[in-house]
């Protein structure tokens, strides 16, 4: 009898255990989870050609939500919770640009440090540089950008689907620089050349240039006996305040040249494409070092029948 107690008591016991516990029903409800698809629209950059486009998208107050990045122009579809939203869009899979910063104002665009006589394959700390760039970091050229921002984008609870569709344009700037009828062009004498005052990034959500300022290092073509050219993408130029432009020459024998080119970014009315242009280069012969008090060895040939346009 005693034990017949002792087990009609248990049983009352796990019974006010079981029904005491509290638990969360299983949500069956998916209407706040809504399948978006993201399109873009080129008719600003038909020609462009991405690798792959990236989407960052935050939460009205600035704050990061999710990042998606598809592998084709075209955009794709997503699935995302309903509620209202904040885009930021640009191309990626880039070599020289990263992301940096995960709030909607302060998301940007740089590029990877370099140096600065990297085009001819030489590093050199003691590299002479114009007297108002020598704090300057360097950073390697951008590829071209094309991006954008959606300012408010609504996902609908309880829709069976939405969409957006954004508009990219290119937002970087293209220099084109000619130094025309250069003396003493040898394949025995490596040039490359740097230029000064560039914006190290690009804000998405302010659509302008941001931070202090960059020196980015150039790479020059022989496009004959007596020319170089080269193609510069940067973010722009002067993104803090008005700034001194300079393009500096260098040579493998470590001679040296510094022009003040800032007429010619300043006085533009195209900022997104500016052609610079220097005349009358003159190259050290090319059994010729560079000699100079200075430890670094380095010599600045002076040429006093430049002429910049």
């Amino acid at each position: 009898m005693k034990r017949r107690f002792a087990i009609a008591a248990l049983l009352v016991a796990l019974v006010c255990v079981i029904q005491s516990c509290s638990h969360k029903d299983l949500c069956y409800d998916h209407n706040h989870v809504v399948d978006f698809e993201i399109k873009f629209d080129w008719s600003k950059a038909p020609d462009a050609a991405p690798r792959t486009m990236v989407v960052r998208i935050f939460n009205m107050d600035g704050s990061f939500y999710r990042r998606y990045e598809f592998i084709t122009r075209e955009g794709g579809k997503v699935r995302l919770d309903a509620g209202q939203y904040k885009m930021l869009f640009h191309n990626g899979d880039m070599e020289s640009v990263r992301e940096v910063d995960n709030d909607y104002n302060n998301y940007s665009l740089t590029t990877i440090q370099q140096e600065l006589l990297a085009p001819i394959g030489r590093v050199d700390n003691e590299t002479p540089r114009p007297d108002d760039s020598e704090a300057q970091p360097v950073h390697n050229a951008p590829e071209i950008v094309w991006g954008g921002r959606e300012e408010y984008v609504e996902v609908r609870p309880g829709a069976e689907s939405g969409q957006v569709t954004l508009m990219p344009e290119e937002v970087t700037s293209v220099y084109n620089i000619e130094i025309r009828n250069v003396v003493n062009m040898s394949e025995d004498i490596g040039v490359s050349a740097a230029l000064t005052g560039m914006a190290e990034l690009w804000q998405l959500a302010a659509a302008g240039a941001s931070a202090g300022p960059v020196t980015i290092p150039i790479a020059l073509e022989r496009r004959d006996e007596h020319t170089f050219t080269a193609r510069v993408v940067s973010f722009g130029h002067c993104p803090v305040e008005k700034l001194s432009h300079w393009l500096s020459v260098y040579t493998t024998n470590q001679y040296y040249y510094h022009f003040d080119v800032s007429s010619q970014f300043h006085e533009v009315e195209d900022d997104g494409n500016i052609l610079i242009i220097i005349e009358g280069l003159k190259l050290p012969d090319p059994d010729a070092t560079g000699m100079s008090p200075s430890v670094s060895g380095w010599s600045d040939d002076i040429n006093n029948d430049i002429n910049m346009n």
